[in-house]
């Protein structure tokens, strides 16, 4: 037991544990403090390593760093090694928090860059719950936050799958949630809609408006060419455009 500062010159070994401001130590090396604090600094211009080393079977943790309250692990950074069954020299980080006291992993990193949200084995750059599969997450979607200025809407736009029970499920869903909301296409080099060109746009009605922010009707086209619209077949034979109402047909040969 050491009181008071302390100053050791050259190598230091410790059989047993390591308790700063405690006489018990719980664990090799403890610090007990209203504020402690652990601080690697260089006395050069080489960056300094903090490393957790271990040698386990592949795809297992090599080292993690816990966050308890009350001795109860609420998340942790998972460091693991590759599943190759040769080296193991790839690795992969596994983030995990809990909502009960019991941790789960909610993102990983793998050793290619890939990014998986509540998915250990994304198949792409960024990946949103589990490709394929029987189980389902509500929370499997983007929602885009607020980029202007404005407070009044909280109802954000979002991207997603979508389905419904006996339907394909593998659908694409982009919706305004706005009840005045509107999707709206735009194209150009310039960056953050600032100054590219809105080509297209679906209003909160389901009217469509082509080179037009206010369709007028369900399908409104605006150009100032002679050729707005043009019907092609690959095929010998007419084009037919087909007109509607709730009882009867009526055709149009081109």
């Amino acid at each position: 037991t050491v009181s008071g500062a302390a100053d050791v010159g050259g190598n230091l070994t410790v059989s047993g544990t390591v308790g700063i401001g405690t006489t018990n130590p719980t664990g090799s090396f403890h610090i007990l403090s209203t504020t402690p604090d652990i601080r690697l600094e260089s006395t050069t211009t080489t960056a300094p390593d903090f490393n957790l080393c271990s040698d386990r079977d592949p795809d297992e943790t090599l080292g993690r760093i816990r966050a308890r309250w009350n001795d109860t692990i609420v998340a942790e950074i998972d460091f693991r090694n590759g599943d190759d069954g040769a080296n193991e020299d790839n690795g992969e980080i596994a983030f995990k928090t809990a909502a009960s006291g019991t941790t789960t992993e909610v993102l990983r990193i793998t050793d290619i860059g890939r990014v998986g949200i509540k998915d250990d084995t994304p198949s792409s750059a960024l990946q949103i719950g589990p490709n394929g599969g029987t189980g389902t997450d509500t929370d499997n979607f983007i929602l885009f936050g607020r980029r202007t200025t404005d407070t009044t809407e909280t109802n954000m736009p979002f991207i997603g799958q979508c389905g419904i029970t006996g339907e394909n499920t593998a659908n694409l869903g982009l919706g305004a949630r706005s009840t005045s909301g509107s999707v709206r296409f735009y194209t150009g080099s310039a960056s953050a809609f600032t100054a590219a060109q809105e080509r297209m746009r679906i209003e909160s009605g389901g009217d469509v408006g082509i080179n037009t922010t206010d369709p007028a009707t369900r399908l409104h086209v605006v150009d100032g060419n002679a050729n707005i619209l043009k019907i092609e077949r690959t095929t010998a034979g007419n084009c037919v455009i087909e007109y509607a109402n709730n009882t009867s047909l009526m055709y149009a040969g081109l």
